[in-house]
């Protein structure tokens, strides 16, 4: 595979992807051991593109939407994926209660582990307490996520300088004490894993210059983190494709890539208002820019995709998915040298709140407010 900084860069033409928010509570059993069945849905099936309920009948041509769990009174706002299971995050859809401050404090949130069959859905972390709502991850064997702020502060209304400092936290994906890989961080919130080990950005909300601004790691075969880059101002979002890793530097005002697990920061792009969503696969780096333009720098970037505003990506092997912000649909690219880069619609109505991709298929989650009903979805590939 040829390293990021010799592959294609991507920008999509994009506008940040709102907050996920609504009215309302639920609960979930506790864990133990393996964990507790947080919800019981048996895999269903129905076409692509139709929103009837799970059981509304067969599969045609090959191509099916697969319903593998469906929950109320919670709102999935991440997902993630390994060779086993379907991971997603939950929050109750009032994530702010209560007052420090001034500021809102997040509401408890919960990790579901999904099995891809017809197994019911096990809460592998339940209720924990400031926990970040941007990202999870797993390296399949164990799940990682983010304490941003010990403190529970928003992280919408954090205050001046110095930010708050959390945790970077692990959970064994078939049930287990959870600890911190990395504590004393400096508000943590993006997270990606793979075997070479466990990627995080902090200082995302940083008004103290840049000096909170870091990517980190704790490689597989270390035992204490490392700093991959530091002063990436207003770092969102990160992505791994299991050799090299990419993010964006908002308030630089660039996309950077770094091969893992501890190579040294290569910038691919510059004058891009770029995230959260980015994406790396064999053919290249993607992501969505946030000004609405086309810029060139160090390798050629190829014109934003006119396809309205995606508002998530997701990558595996020599294919790109898109889930524009309006969640009418799930596209599809073929990002391979010399093939055809028209989209292509896999999923109609899809309505997703979370995106992701591994070689068996294409992952997502909906949120029904009106009714309280998420659910996690799965298509072939």
């Amino acid at each position: 595979m040829q390293p990021l900084t010799s592959r294609r860069a991507h920008g999509l033409a994009a506008v940040r992807v709102a907050a996920l928010a609504a009215a309302c509570g639920g609960r979930l059993e506790a864990s133990s051991g393996a964990g507790s069945d947080a919800a019981a849905a048996p895999s269903q099936t129905q076409e692509a593109g139709d929103t009837s309920p799970p059981d509304a009948g067969a599969c045609s041509g090959g191509h099916c939407v697969t319903t593998l769990a469906s929950f109320e009174n919670f709102v999935p706002v991440a997902i993630a994926v390994d060779t086993a299971y379907v991971y997603c995050l939950i929050f109750p859809p009032s994530p702010y209660v209560g007052e420090l401050s001034g500021s809102p404090i997040l509401e408890p949130g919960s990790i579901l582990r999904i099995p891809r069959d017809a197994g019911a859905p096990v809460a592998i972390v339940e209720s924990a307490s400031n926990m970040g709502y941007w990202a999870i991850a797993s390296d399949g064997s164990n799940v990682y996520w983010t304490i941003p702020s010990d403190g529970g502060v928003s992280p919408d209304l954090v205050p001046a300088s110095p930010l708050p400092t959390g945790a970077v936290m692990r959970t064994p994906v078939n049930g287990g004490a959870t600890a911190a890989i990395a504590s004393q961080q400096t508000y943590p919130t993006y997270v990606v894993a793979d075997a070479t080990g466990v990627y995080w950005v902090t200082g995302l909300f940083a008004d103290d210059g840049v000096t909170n601004n870091s990517v980190l790691a704790l490689p597989a075969d270390a035992s204490a983190p490392i700093t991959i880059a530091s002063n990436q101002s207003g770092l969102n979002g990160i992505a791994t494709d299991g050799e090299e890793m990419a993010w964006c530097a908002n308030d630089n005002g660039t996309v950077v890539a770094a091969q893992e697990p501890a190579g040294g920061p290569a910038v691919l792009a510059e004058y891009f208002r770029c995230g959260p969503a980015v994406a790396v696969n064999a053919d290249g780096v993607y992501w969505t820019d946030g000004n609405d333009e086309t810029a060139t720098a160090g390798p050629s970037v190829m014109s934003p995709l006119e396809i309205g505003p995606p508002g998530l990506l997701a990558a595996y092997a020599h294919a790109l998915y898109i889930a524009p912000n309006d969640g009418a649909q799930i596209l599809r690219i073929d990002t391979e040298p010399g093939a055809d880069a028209a989209p292509a619609a896999i999923v109609a109505d899809a309505g997703a709140t979370a995106l992701a991709a591994d070689a068996i298929g294409v992952y997502w989650t909906t949120w029904d407010s009106a009714n309280g009903v998420a659910a996690v979805w799965m298509t072939t590939n």
